[in-house]
């Protein structure tokens, strides 16, 4: 017999919507997380609780076209 791990399922800052309605098809709530910004644009995200053993997904909207300007003197 299969065994599965728990599922958590987080949001991503501008996928807040897609996010719960993956969740509500799941039948779970949304986990919590706050989330650190490097002046680099990366991310650290720290959840709220623990993911150990489980299965997560943090759903998170990436942009349609990513323009990146570069500043040569």
């Amino acid at each position: 017999m299969a065994s599965f791990n728990p599922v958590k399922i987080f949001s991503g800052s501008q996928s807040t919507y897609l996010a719960e309605k993956i969740a509500h098809y799941y039948g779970k709530d949304l986990g919590g997380y706050t989330c650190r910004r490097f002046s680099d644009g990366e991310m650290s995200p720290s959840f709220e609780e623990s993911v150990r053993g489980c299965d997560v997904f943090l759903i998170q909207s990436t942009p349609h076209r990513r323009i990146i300007y570069w500043n040569c003197y």
